[in-house]
């Protein structure tokens, strides 16, 4: 049991460290973001899905420790959680380590979550700027060509563009 719980704390371990790595790319993200570095945003996402690959792993495996600690202890294996295991280790060496990395997982996962979030509202106000952008664009290009509605076009005879090209 004691190698059981050794090897579940390991990677506990692992995955609260995938978790800091994830939030610290979140953290990339947003300064990207506010500077609108659109292409260290693609790299950044990808290292994301790399580290989501690699946490999603770590999961299975930490999910298959659980099955096996949870036959030493003689419950069903949909019963038993961290909280649960904690509770079940009253007394046992390995309850305070797990304890502490359990808190490490939540902060960091809170911590995570806040960080996806502000990138969430910070992309959501670049879209709204880019869609306002191109309305206005769209309406400036309407008015000026109003086809002499207004008696003479707006633009002193020639067709207003927001987008010279020389040729």
């Amino acid at each position: 049991m004691a190698g059981l719980l050794e090897e579940l704390i390991i990677n506990l371990n692992k995955e609260n460290d995938l978790y800091k790595s994830l939030t610290n790319l979140g953290s990339k993200k947003t300064e990207c973001i506010v500077e609108n570095k659109i292409d260290e945003i693609g790299s950044l996402t990808n290292d994301e899905q790399r580290l989501i690959t690699d946490l999603n792993r770590v999961i299975k495996k930490r999910e298959e420790q659980f099955k096996d600690i949870a036959i030493v202890l003689s419950l069903d294996n949909q019963e038993i959680t961290l909280n649960a295991l904690i509770d079940k280790l009253e007394g046992n060496e390995s309850q305070a380590s797990l304890i502490e990395v359990r808190d490490e997982i939540l902060k960091n996962v809170t911590e995570m979550r806040e960080v996806n979030e502000e990138n969430e509202v910070l992309i959501k106000q670049s879209m709204e700027y880019v869609e306002f952008t191109l309305n206005a664009i769209k309406t400036s290009s309407n008015i000026s060509q109003d086809n002499g509605y207004y008696g003479e076009e707006m633009s002193s005879g020639r067709n207003a563009n927001f987008f010279d090209s020389k040729m």
